[in-house]
């Protein structure tokens, strides 16, 4: 029965059967006759089968999360071995665009990862993490806070602190640049940044163009292609240089998102990205404030 539950698990993650059979190196037949054999064992329907596509049952989705849950516990398990042997254990890491930008500039932090654990870093969307944490493909990841209904029941969420964004355009613009580029449609820090300008900003929100990359909508601001609410992190330095302006957004001038560590099972290097996170963005907070001074 093992094998079966983890064939459904790679079949509800594929959402095809030909994809599953080929990624498990199966005959389709053969991978439908194992879920038939699954069923039967468990006594109820895991999925239903349309013509062209099926729907998790709700009893599918328990075997799935038992299947998920297997695995991330198989996972510890062998960390915890290498760790006994005196071995450095694997950790796979995901996380946001900017976050994974402190990480990699904060040498003290890289050193405590290297002296215990050989790193595993994904970098992406906080939806995209979710859905990896879901599946344990990922031991854990620091996303920005994803309101209830969206985290299912299985996966943790521990807030970790306020990221700051600032609304900032090209310094030699002459003039109040109205075109703004924003992050991707539908994305969380998508609402944030569209409530802050409703409820503060003298400009209107009314984007031209959307990218799910800070780092491409940097370029485009650098290029004098319009104005963006970006993490201080990717823009304090052309700030601090005179190359960026700031538009005062928030109700203290900038934006405040927050960021929290997803994971299924808690993870002893997760007190460590989550102390040395906490105070380094309670410093951008602090500098959030004095840019804002500076630029009044």
């Amino acid at each position: 029965m093992h094998d079966r539950i983890r064939q459904f698990k790679v079949l509800v993650e594929c959402r095809s059967f030909t994809d599953a059979a080929k990624k498990l190196r199966l005959s389709q037949p053969a991978l439908s006759v194992a879920l038939t054999k699954l069923e039967k064992e468990l006594g109820t329907p895991l999925i239903w089968r349309g013509a062209t596509y099926f729907e998790v049952t709700a009893a599918g989705q328990l075997v799935y999360d038992y299947a998920a849950d297997a695995q991330a516990r198989h996972q510890s398990l062998y960390s915890g071995l290498a760790e006994l042997g005196n071995h450095k254990q694997q950790v796979r890491v995901g996380m946001i665009d900017s976050v994974a930008t402190i990480f990699c500039d904060d040498n003290r932090l890289l050193e405590l990862f290297e002296q215990r654990y050989s790193l595993s870093l994904m970098v992406d969307n906080s939806r995209t993490l979710l859905e990896k944490v879901r599946r344990a493909e990922l031991d854990y990841a620091v996303v920005v806070s994803q309101p209830g209904p969206q985290v299912p029941k299985n996966i943790e969420q521990q807030m970790i602190g306020y990221e700051v964004l600032l609304d900032v355009t090209l310094a030699k613009q002459w003039y109040a640049d109205e075109r703004l580029i924003s992050y991707n449609y539908g994305s969380t820090t998508y609402s944030i940044v569209e409530q802050a300008f409703k409820d503060f900003s003298l400009l209107p929100f009314q984007p031209e163009t959307y990218s799910t990359s800070p780092e491409a909508m940097l370029r485009l601001v650098l290029a004098g292609r319009g104005h963006a609410v970006l993490p201080l992190s990717l823009v304090d330095s052309y700030v601090v240089a005179g190359t960026l302006l700031l538009y005062p957004l928030g109700r203290d001038g900038y934006v405040r998102r927050s960021l929290s560590l997803i994971y299924r099972q808690p993870h002893k290097s997760v007190a460590i990205i989550r102390q040395r996170l906490t105070k380094i963005l309670a410093a951008q907070n602090r500098q959030a404030e004095r840019l804002v001074s500076v630029d009044d």
